[in-house]
């Protein structure tokens, strides 16, 4: 594939796609994988143990942490403590998921092969990094929360109609810089992987993707995420409908398969997040200017002073 130039906006799903064809091989045992573990987990914790029920309700509220409070308050001890544990295992599996798949779609945008062992030990090396920019990320997102909960609580001190019409000016005030701001941050994961940037090096790195054609960025972060949202959307889509005939909320199997499908589409889909952003990524680099040949490099752009200074202590030295 070639990576060197901008992509035109029709070439954005395709190129997705071919890369997704792709990286199959070396992705699809860690795809396949997952789905299973994480099926047959949620479908004996889920169906061995929830009173019949729980188990009619919306299947919306199946899949999410509301279903898991009700469930956990009538489980077992045991259960309670294996879901907890189960849950944390299965956030670092996902963590270093979503890490492989982007170390095998972008050696293969750029035309390189790649084994698994190679991926697992590029991703190693550098998983620190990633950590700590996820816990970082994280973080900011929690004070974007906490400026919306001081927002609410605000506007319920106030009389009731000032008080919804503050609400509503400020939460949209914040929604629209929280989201200008969190955007750029996008690629800041894969500034980890590809680049080697440290857990705080890849803010500034990520936020240098927006200093070109910012809307253009923008634009397309959003709509490829669209596309992303209906693989999942769809299905759970297809589930809440057939959950509407009682053979199917009484058959407990029935819902373990569509629980099972469910998860597929949710892990398909960070598959092909994954390499959708790879994709940006390299279109936003080469419409930057980033693999002409008089290009100086990351660095050079993000730390002048410190090249400056590296030119001048070799001048001096001569």
């Amino acid at each position: 594939m070639n990576h060197l130039e901008p992509l035109p906006f029709s070439q954005l799903l395709p190129k997705t796609f071919s890369l997704m064809r792709d990286s199959w091989k070396e992705s699809k045992s860690l795809i396949l994988l997952t789905w299973l573990i994480v099926s047959a987990m949620m479908s004996v914790l889920l169906l061995g143990f929830a009173e019949a029920p729980l188990l009619s309700r919306d299947f919306w509220t199946i899949m999410n942490a509301e279903f898991a409070e009700a469930y956990l308050e009538n489980a077992p001890t045991f259960v309670t403590v294996l879901f907890g544990i189960l849950s944390f295992l299965g956030m670092l599996w996902y963590f270093v998921l979503v890490a492989m798949f982007v170390a095998v779609a972008d050696r293969k945008y750029r035309g390189e092969d790649i084994s698994f062992d190679a991926a697992w030990q590029h991703v190693r090396k550098r998983l620190g990094s990633y950590a700590g920019f996820t816990i970082l990320l994280g973080l900011l997102y929690a004070a974007v929360a906490l400026v919306f909960t001081l927002i609410f609580a605000m506007s319920n001190s106030m009389p009731s109609q000032s008080g919804e019409g503050f609400s509503m000016l400020m939460m949209t005030a914040v929604s629209f810089i929280a989201l200008l701001l969190l955007a750029q941050w996008i690629f800041g994961g894969i500034c980890v992987l590809v680049e080697g940037a440290s857990a705080t090096e890849a803010f500034r790195h990520s936020s240098r993707m927006f200093k070109t054609r910012y809307l253009r960025t923008l634009w397309r972060i959003a709509f490829l995420h669209v596309v992303g949202s209906l693989i999942t959307f769809i299905p759970n889509v297809l589930a809440t409908y057939l959950l509407t005939y009682e053979a199917v909320v009484s058959s407990g199997w029935i819902l373990a398969l569509l629980l099972a499908v469910v998860y597929f589409a949710a892990i398909f889909t960070q598959y092909y997040t994954a390499n959708s952003l790879i994709v940006l990524y390299y279109d936003v680099r080469a419409l930057r200017g980033e693999f002409e040949p008089g290009y100086e490099g990351i660095e050079a752009e993000l730390n002048p002073a410190r090249e400056t200074q590296a030119d001048t202590g070799a001048e001096l030295s001569t």
